[in-house]
């Protein structure tokens, strides 16, 4: 028992005298022994270990312009891009002439997903050269197309199908979209979006004191949104969105029908606007966005302010997630509400993407994307889940498809008192983007 106790007593000793050596290496690092070192290490490509000995440099508080120009090289190599941009920033304020240091920064901010500032740093160089690693053509009026059509499922939640005394209803039936979208990358450090999209629909009104009939009521909405980013410093974006929406409903009643006809009975339509202003800030792996829009939706007047956390753990785009919260804040009304938006993408190969998304939250006229989305639906939002695919068939052209599952809540009266109803829409989009 005495030499067992020995024993480990000498384990420990050793131990701690390795520990405690290590530690005094750590604190006895030099400029001299870091510049060998992570000079070796870079010469045989052994990119951990010299990530490792340079953060330990830097910790204590070495630091210098080969082993920025080294670590850089390191943690894009790891494609780790993110944890490259600094270490070229470094670089580049030391020596603004050196090419191969910006391009690798031009890189990395283009693969890690930070394209503001890629396109900023892409205009440096000559043009000569940029037209050779340009990830969109400079000279283009427009660099990017996209066409959509999504369409609408609805579950059947009319609690009568015949018109009567006791039940005053609105029902959704049918739903199409359609959208049209155009960006431009500026010279001026901007970014311009232009979208315009129409919806159709049909809806069944269940009223007895408009008629005794269902009344077919038709939907027709157009939409024009403009958005433009600025890159007002390095890593910080301002944006600011502007969405005007016109909304057309038509009833028509079969009682004043001859033949197979019917009848308009009402024509009327209702304008909508929002607008949108947002900050992000890129930091490390995260973008950190903040901002509101103020809109008015059905004659309701509303604030949405919402904070936003980008993430990507790799410090690339091959997993990363997005969380939205968001506070809506209606003037005219008590509706007011949390919601909750969360997304997870993951770049299975350079052609195909995976995104799990959902939202959690009772929203009325809610605005989403950026204020390119406006749900002026006739019923509360509970919930979204979905998934989308996206396919690259080279690096001009993708096609996506996303699949959405919406819970909602339908409000109507049954004998002059407020009741409600839960039901699903199922929705599936299709979409092209041309990128030039």
């Amino acid at each position: 028992m005495a030499k067992t106790n020995y024993l480990v007593l000498l384990f420990i000793f050793f131990n701690s005298l390795l520990f405690i050596n290590g530690l005094s290496a750590q604190n006895n690092l030099n400029l001299t022994d870091v510049d060998k070192i992570t000079y070796k290490h870079y010469n045989e490509q052994e990119w951990d270990e010299l990530i490792q000995i340079g953060n330990e440099a830097i910790k204590n508080g070495i630091d210098f312009y080969y082993l920025n120009y080294r670590m850089g090289i390191a943690y894009y190599s790891k494609k780790r891009y993110r944890k490259a941009i600094p270490f070229f920033e470094k670089v580049i304020e030391s020596t603004p002439e050196d090419a191969i240091a910006k391009e690798y920064l031009y890189y990395s901010y283009l693969l890690g997903s930070r394209l503001g500032d890629a396109s900023k740093i892409l205009y440096t160089f000559d043009e000569k050269y940029r037209k050779s690693i340009e990830f969109h053509k400079t000279k283009n009026l427009f660099n990017s197309l996209g066409l959509e059509y999504k369409y609408y499922s609805f579950g059947d939640f009319a609690v009568n199908e015949t018109v009567n005394t006791e039940v005053v209803q609105k029902v959704r039936n049918s739903m199409n979209y359609f959208s049209v979208d155009l960006l431009n990358y500026s010279q001026n450090s901007s970014t311009f979006s232009f979208n315009a999209s129409f919806i159709n629909g049909n809806n069944s009104v269940y009223n007895i004191a408009y008629s005794p009939e269902v009344i077919q009521e038709k939907l027709k909405q157009y939409q024009f949104y403009v958005s433009w980013k600025e890159q007002i410093a390095n890593g910080l974006i301002l944006n600011f969105g502007l969405t005007y929406m016109r909304e057309n409903l038509q009833w028509y009643d079969s009682q004043y029908s001859n033949g197979n006809s019917t009848t308009l009975i009402y024509d009327g339509s209702t304008n909508n606007f929002v607008g949108l202003m947002s900050l992000t800030k890129s930091i490390k792996n995260f973008d950190l966005s903040m901002g509101s829009s103020i809109s008015r939706i059905n004659d309701e007047k509303q604030a949405q302010p919402f904070i936003s956390a980008k993430w990507f753990p790799f410090a690339n785009t091959s997993v990363y997630t997005n969380t939205t919260v968001s506070y809506q804040y209606n003037f005219n009304t008590d509706n007011d509400n949390f919601i909750f938006k969360q997304s997870l993408v993951a770049n299975l190969n350079s052609r195909f993407s995976l995104k799990v998304f959902g939202l959690y939250g009772k929203v009325y006229n809610f605005v989403d994307n950026n204020g390119m989305s406006i749900y002026n639906n006739l019923d509360a939002i509970d919930y979204w889940y979905g998934l989308s695919m996206n396919y690259y068939f080279n690096t001009t052209t993708q096609m996506y498809l996303s699949y959405r599952n919406d819970g909602q809540t339908n409000n109507y009266t049954h004998n002059n008192l407020d009741s409600e109803i839960s039901y699903n829409v199922n929705s599936i989009l299709v979409g092209l983007k041309f990128n030039f």
